[in-house]
């Protein structure tokens, strides 16, 4: 079979943000172009989702580019609200994340 998406989850120290030890991290959350619109991404966050849940965690959060407009519809979709922002260079040019977290 072909690997079509991937999501990468933190717990505990794992994570990328300091101050969440109840909740679960998504690092990452890609699928390839041709199966956007498939469910791949919805079915990987259940999967998260699902991990939150049985791990006992309080909720599940993330950190999206602001501009990424699509993402975060998509994200919104599935239940996920802004709580807050994270600001990083990439390069010399100062971007920032929109930190969105879903209570589980």
């Amino acid at each position: 079979g072909e690997i079509v998406g991937y999501i990468k989850i933190n717990r505990g120290p794992a994570q990328t943000e300091p101050g969440h030890d109840d909740a679960l991290e998504v690092q990452r959350l890609y699928v390839l172009k041709a199966y956007k619109g498939e469910g791949i991404g919805r079915r990987l966050m259940q999967q998260a989702i699902d991990q939150a849940i049985d791990s006992a965690c309080h909720y599940i959060w993330l950190g999206v580019w602001e501009h990424n407009d699509k993402a975060i519809r998509f994200y919104e979709k599935l239940g996920f609200r802004p709580f807050g922002e994270h600001l990083f260079m990439l390069g010399s040019d100062p971007q920032t994340d929109l930190l969105m977290r879903l209570d589980v």
